[in-house]
């Protein structure tokens, strides 16, 4: 064994010798004895109640937590009149009244009319959709040089019925 280990074997049985002639003493040993245990017994329940507290304070963090996460918007559903002057709001001076229209019904906005040009149209629903309480964003915006989305097919179903009556596309029949 090396010297260091031989020292700190010394040092532990001195210190034990010395712990046991304290607490083994004939006058006040019994005291001193009931003493430790009543301070050993105090730290244990003051770190069981310190470890409680703990605990309740993480539980309480993590309700808290969850309650947030599944709480609902800030905003709460706004209805359809409300949610309408909402867009036109945070839309502002982008909104083309002049040419287009915006109807809500339950969260969702429909597009209508006419707009500059293709980007103007993509800035504008992707605005709409941005705004909080908006579900849906129905498109039926055009370019002057389209033909509205909604009108399209029955331009198509109207000329086709056109062809179909009269191959000249003159009058129909008489």
């Amino acid at each position: 064994m090396t010297i260091k280990g031989r020292l700190f074997r010394t040092v532990v049985y001195a210190g034990g010798g010395a712990a046991a002639a304290y607490f083994f003493d004939p006058e006040r040993g019994r005291a001193r004895r009931t003493q430790a245990r009543d301070q050993v017994g105090a730290t244990m329940r003051r770190a069981e109640r310190t470890a409680e507290a703990r605990l309740r304070y993480a539980e309480g963090k993590a309700e808290g937590l969850l309650h947030t996460v599944s709480s609902v918007p800030q905003d709460p559903p706004a209805d359809d009149r409300a949610l309408s002057d909402r867009i036109r709001s945070e839309l502002g001076d982008r909104f083309p009244d002049e040419t287009a229209e915006m109807t809500v019904v339950d969260g969702t906005v429909e597009l209508r009319g006419q707009v500059g040009d293709e980007a103007a149209k993509a800035l504008l629903v992707a605005s709409v959709k941005k705004v909080s309480g908006v579900r849906r964003v129905v498109n039926l915006l055009h370019t002057p040089d389209q033909p509205a989305p909604n009108k399209a097919e029955a331009e198509a179903a109207s000329q086709a019925a056109a062809a179909a009556t009269n191959p000249t596309l003159g009058t129909a029949i008489e």
